[in-house]
């Protein structure tokens, strides 16, 4: 039987679209067109470039990059799509707001199901309640943002983050009651990143914390913080490989941008690791257990040592498979 055949239209962010190839080809599907938005920007020649510094530096258009950004990326993917003759099964758009509505459109008439995921909160990116309706399905994992705009789009759906069933890699050493996060620098879960590491470092727990920042002033704010500051992201594959060295995952939960369990959960449940969370929400869940995950807030921190010694309880595997990519894509395919 010939495999169904996928448009993928996804942003750059840490390469993850290159393990979510592979793990839309192990699910039996042919991703016959792959579009990456949010890449580096340059402009296409000296006059282009001159006539943003005009709009922006002497007509007030601050704007004007990020339009011209706008316009490129769906100009390219506008003309990519047209040299695909045959008829596609699906399309799998995600942060359908960096598209435009005419584009979109374009999309839809090549394929037979129109699917979207929006990985943020719907209102960091206002935009995209003007695109909603043009999808089939559209999913988030937002519980606000399903219980807030269901009853006004009834293709709108919720649905979880997932893990993608990258391979562990084999013979890793891992260090005992040592503690990870990567991420990217946000001022807002500064303060709770900040009172873990004291913590932490005072019980003589080893911890690791990646910070993604380019502004040198924010290193120097914490520089005695024990905090590593990266200019450069890893890849999604070198961050899976770096977190499986470590017993135990941070999670910092980020309600400012959206209220829904983060990638980070479901990969600590993929890869057997306990799991240090400020996200109340994960107790609603399947595969919780207070030996595995630890909500943690200024008042029962004294418990975290309590906890760090506690064995892993293991969890059914049929409960963690249904957090799967493979699980996940069915669903939203079906």
């Amino acid at each position: 039987m010939k495999n169904k055949s996928i448009v993928l239209v996804i942003p750059l962010h840490f390469e993850l679209y290159k393990d979510l190839i592979l793990s839309l080809q192990k699910a039996g599907l042919d991703v016959i067109f792959l579009f990456i938005t949010d890449k580096p920007f340059k402009y296409r020649d000296f006059a282009e470039h001159f006539k943003s510094f005009v709009y922006k530096n002497f007509l007030g258009q601050k704007n004007f990059k990020k339009q011209l950004i706008f316009h490129h990326e769906n100009e390219n993917l506008i003309s990519q799509l047209d040299k695909i003759e045959q008829r596609v099964d699906y399309a799998l758009i995600i942060r359908s707001d960096l598209l435009s509505v005419d584009t979109l459109m374009h999309i839809k008439s090549k394929v037979d199901k129109m699917i979207a995921y929006q990985w943020d909160g719907l209102n960091r990116f206002p935009s995209v309640f003007d695109r909603i309706s043009i999808f089939d399905k559209f999913y988030v994992f937002d519980h606000n943002d399903y219980q807030n705009y269901s009853p006004a789009y009834d293709n709108l759906l919720l649905t979880t983050n997932f893990y993608l069933e990258v391979p562990k890699t084999e013979n890793v050493v891992v260090r005992p009651k040592s503690i990870c996060f990567v991420g990217s620098y946000l001022e807002n879960r500064m303060p709770y990143i900040q009172e873990l590491t004291d913590f932490l470092k005072q019980e003589n727990f080893e911890i690791d914390i990646k910070l993604l920042c380019s502004q040198d002033k924010v290193a120097e704010m914490y520089e005695d913080s024990g905090i590593e500051f990266i200019s450069n992201p890893l890849t999604y594959s070198e961050m899976l490989r770096h977190v499986q060295r470590y017993e135990v995952i941070l999670d910092f939960d980020n309600s400012v941008i959206h209220q829904g369990l983060s990638f980070r959960i479901f990969e600590a449940l993929f890869y057997n690791k306990k799991i240090i969370t400020n996200n109340a929400l994960v107790k609603k869940y399947d595969f919780y257990h207070p030996n595995n995950v630890f909500i943690w807030e200024s008042e029962n921190l004294h418990r975290l040592g309590l906890f760090l010694n506690e064995p892993m309880v293991n969890i059914d595997l049929k409960i963690i498979e249904k957090y799967s990519f493979n699980n996940w894509i069915k669903k939203i395919l079906a």
